[in-house]
């Protein structure tokens, strides 16, 4: 059995997102309804 309590990473492949926006997003991964994490990034225009 794995440690539930490790890091872990995620990869997204985000090419075909687009922002019509400059400003500031956020990704969010909720598991059973809790944030089980996010990543706040600049998107630059």
């Amino acid at each position: 059995m794995q440690d539930k309590s490790r890091d872990c990473e995620l990869v997204f492949n985000l090419l075909s997102v687009k922002f019509e926006h400059a400003g500031e997003y956020e990704f969010r991964i909720y598991v059973n309804d809790l944030v089980f994490g996010q990543k706040s990034f600049q998107v630059l225009k």
